[in-house]
């Protein structure tokens, strides 16, 4: 009877091993396909602050293109770091890093159904679903705390008020940019290129990402600071270049700056409160 048990104890631990490696390898992959395909997006987020000459030159483009799209750009470069930064935080103890992840399908569900709505979802769907949500999803079964990953959060309610709030302003910004794409005007280089749908997907990504750091789930931290760091950034982007296609009403652009240094600040207190009552509970 002990040699059957530890027959298939020796089993169990080997499949465990098996899955740990597959998903290492599997994460590993997707991350860098991730990777290779926002790498412009990663650059964007610096660039976009550049004179519209400068980074015409840069990459050999017509200056009237980038001050056309740069707010369009902004929002790709904030998408572009949470999904991948998200995704490299994997290949180093996932256990850790179950936000993060959460983000990521996050950016994958909103992503379909914004361009979904939209009717542009037949493109998107070859471009960005098969190539990243399929490759996403294999992650997520393979990842070691695959049913952490769909059990229920708890809430810190300060932050998870903050969160409620972030969302009900983002809501706006969101249908108006969903329903911009819907509309597809003929002739509109933004809809022609799904930047109004990008736009409304940032929306649901520091959306989503003000839950997760309102929540429990290990990784809060980090999807916490890029609510609130995206939304100051956007927000100042918006400040600083006005009036452009998505970007954020003067009044606007300065709530959603003051909302992500509360937040932060809330993030910075409540990481000093968990630190403390370990300390005391050690």
């Amino acid at each position: 009877m002990d040699t059957q048990q530890a027959q298939t104890g020796a089993r169990v631990q080997e499949q465990s091993k098996g899955r740990r490696i597959a998903f290492r390898v599997v994460a590993i992959l997707v991350a860098l396909f991730i990777l290779a395909q926002m790498v412009f997006g990663l650059l964007e987020i610096v660039f976009m602050w550049f004179p519209a000459e400068t980074v015409a030159d840069m990459f050999d483009e017509k200056a009237s293109n980038i001050a056309l799209h740069r707010t369009h750009f902004m929002a790709i470069g904030i998408l572009a770091w949470g999904i991948v930064l998200s995704m490299l935080l994997q290949l180093r103890k996932p256990k850790r890093r179950v936000a993060p992840m959460l983000l990521v399908v996050g950016a994958a569900i909103g992503g379909t159904i914004v361009f979904g709505l939209s009717g542009t979802l037949s493109e998107w769907l070859i471009e960005e679903i098969l190539a990243v949500a399929i490759p996403v999803s294999l992650v997520v079964f393979l990842h070691p705390s695959r049913y952490e990953l769909f059990t229920r959060p708890h809430f810190e309610q300060p932050l998870a008020w903050m969160a409620v709030l972030a969302a009900a302003s983002w809501l706006v910004y969101i249908v108006d940019n969903a329903w911009t794409q819907f509309t597809n005007a003929a002739g509109d280089p933004h809809a022609e290129m799904e930047h109004w749908g990008i736009a409304a997907l940032m929306g649901i990504v520091l959306s989503v990402a003000a839950f997760l750091g309102a929540s429990d789930k290990t990784g809060w931290r980090f999807t916490g600071w890029y609510a609130a760091l995206g939304s100051v950034i956007f927000g100042v982007h918006s400040l600083v270049f006005t009036g452009l296609a998505s970007a954020l009403p003067a009044i606007w652009a300065v709530a959603a700056i003051l909302w992500g240094i509360v937040f932060a600040a809330m993030i910075v207190q409540k990481s000093r409160t968990d630190a403390t009552t370990q300390t005391t509970a050690a």
